[in-house]
């Protein structure tokens, strides 16, 4: 795009894209302290106090690595030799969680309690699912985490069901697609609106550069009022910016007829689809007069209720 290289597109988007995925760690804590609740009680019931301590202790201290590393992200600023290496260091906190969740359906699953197995089983799909939204941003993190959640949980599913049903190996294969299929467009989206995004911050940067240091004043106009200006044209009128915005639109006219005639003119012409120039007489704050060269042109359309003006000095003519 004009005036922002693919390099360093490429680079504000992979600083948007990590930023985005540390901003969803808190909400994706909070789900986790949810889940992780249910499977204690879960394996409270089934596994014993025990188990049910030492899983739960485990999965709240990589609930705590992920919010310290949030925490720490934060703090920092983001350089490119310092871009992957925080990545990777979410990737390794998020496959602990995986390792934490495909433990429940290996050695820590429930084999005399049917009930706590199918919770596990769609607590893990459940845990997949959540992670395309969580985690999904980052290709590395997502399958770290998914994969050591999922395939226990499939191979679990498989070894009970698998033997009796063929289409059970058709539906664990659906699920895994489905997971991948979520994951995959779902960052597709939300990388082409982060793109788009950055290119519009940037297109606005550029154009408030260009507003704030143009030689000409610049106005807004809307509803007989300066809805915005540049501080060109405070100089030019001899006021502050604030006063441009408050003082009715007349005040910076030589005459209320002055400011009529142009915007019945100008209105014409915007309808008619066309931009509109004259040469208006305006008066500064100390009361003196000067003739201007006006140029404007409507914002909306043909609609004449919010247009953008240029307004220069006309020296030659303020001397005749």
């Amino acid at each position: 795009m004009p005036g922002l290289s693919p390099d360093a597109l490429k680079r504000l988007l992979a600083v948007s894209r990590l930023r985005l995925l540390y901003q969803r760690s808190p909400a994706g804590i909070v789900s986790g302290l949810f889940a992780v609740f249910l499977i204690f009680l879960l394996l409270l019931e089934a596994e014993g106090v025990d188990v049910a301590k030492a899983w739960t202790a485990y999965m709240l201290s990589v609930l705590g690595l992920r919010g310290w590393l949030w925490y720490s992200f934060n703090k920092q600023t983001l350089e490119n030799g310092n871009i992957r290496r925080w990545e990777w260091a979410y990737a390794f906190a998020v496959l602990l969680m995986g390792l934490g969740w495909g433990w429940l359906s290996g050695p820590g699953f429930p084999e005399n309690n049917d009930f706590g197995g199918y919770v596990i089983v769609l607590m893990a799909v459940a845990v997949s699912f959540a992670g395309t939204v969580f985690v999904g941003l980052s290709c590395g993190s997502f399958w770290l985490m998914t994969l050591p959640t999922l395939v226990p949980a499939m191979w679990r599913f498989l070894n009970d069901f698998g033997r009796y049903s063929p289409y059970a190996w058709l539906l664990c294969g659906g699920c895994l697609g489905m997971v991948a299929v979520v994951q995959i467009v779902h960052r597709k989206t939300m990388l082409e609106n982060l793109r788009r995004r950055i290119e519009s911050e940037t297109l606005l940067a550029e154009q408030q550069a260009i507003f704030e240091s143009a030689t000409m004043g610049i106005a807004v106009i809307q509803d007989r009022s300066v809805v915005k200006a540049n501080q060109r044209l405070g100089e030019m009128l001899g006021r502050r910016l604030g006063d441009l915005q408050t003082l009715p639109l007349v005040e910076h006219f030589a005459s209320p007829d002055e400011m009529d005639t142009l915007l019945a003119e100008s209105k014409i012409a915007f309808q008619q689809g066309r931009s509109y120039h004259g040469a208006y007489r305006m008066r500064r704050a100390d009361g003196r007069q000067f003739w201007a060269e006006i140029s404007g042109s409507s914002m909306e359309g043909n609609s004449a209720s919010r247009s953008v003006w240029l307004i220069g000095e006309a020296p030659i003519r303020s001397a005749q």
